[in-house]
């Protein structure tokens, strides 16, 4: 069961980094149409801009995991929350308010993004840990593959409409998290030398 949760979580991980990432010079090349200020006509701006939040997310993913307040589990549960809300806030909003949401969306996610790697090693035990960890990164990549149907199909629908998609997936991801059975913070893991 554990098993298939993180395989959903891997599939989900990289259909929403992928997706957000993929979706966001469309999406801007449409409201350019609509007359957004010209910081946001480069391309190189409106796609540097978002990934900028990576750095800090990174950094304080580093500290959080292993606050006693946070560990591997809530620190999952948390980002993806935040990452959902700030999605959806992205499907109603203006353009100023889209863009500060995005990053957001894009802070909390790689927060959770990064903690996923942790989590996922330390629910396995040793002598299969790396096998596990790269089986579930190689069936995440479903969800790169069919992020593209799923998203530009959805951007026929409005142009905000993938990132009400997105924090549709990052609430399944949410729930996934929630039924793992325990959070591996300070637990022993189980060596064998």
């Amino acid at each position: 069961m554990i098993t298939l949760l993180v395989w959903f979580l891997w599939i989900s991980i990289l259909f929403i980094f992928n997706g957000a990432t993929f979706v966001l010079p469309l999406i801007i090349s449409k409201k350019t149409a609509q007359q957004i200020a010209s910081f946001w006509d480069n391309p190189f701006t409106m796609i540097i801009s978002p990934s900028l939040a990576e750095i800090p997310a990174a950094v304080l993913c580093y500290y959080l995991i292993d606050h006693p307040r946070f560990g591997r589990k809530n620190l999952l549960l948390y980002s993806l929350s935040i990452t959902m809300i700030a999605y959806l806030v992205c499907y109603f909003m203006t353009v100023f308010f889209f863009i500060f949401f995005f990053v957001l969306g894009r802070f909390s996610f790689v927060l959770g993004y990064s903690g996923s790697y942790t989590y996922t090693s330390e629910l396995y035990h040793t002598s299969v840990r790396s096998t596990a960890v790269g089986m579930a990164s190689a069936i995440g990549r479903f969800g790169a593959i069919f992020m593209p149907i799923v998203l530009l199909s959805s951007l026929n629908v409005s142009i905000a409409f993938p990132f009400l998609v997105l924090s549709i997936v990052c609430l399944l991801r949410a729930v996934a998290v929630f039924f793992f059975p325990l959070d591996t913070y300070y637990k022993k893991l189980d060596f064998e030398f």
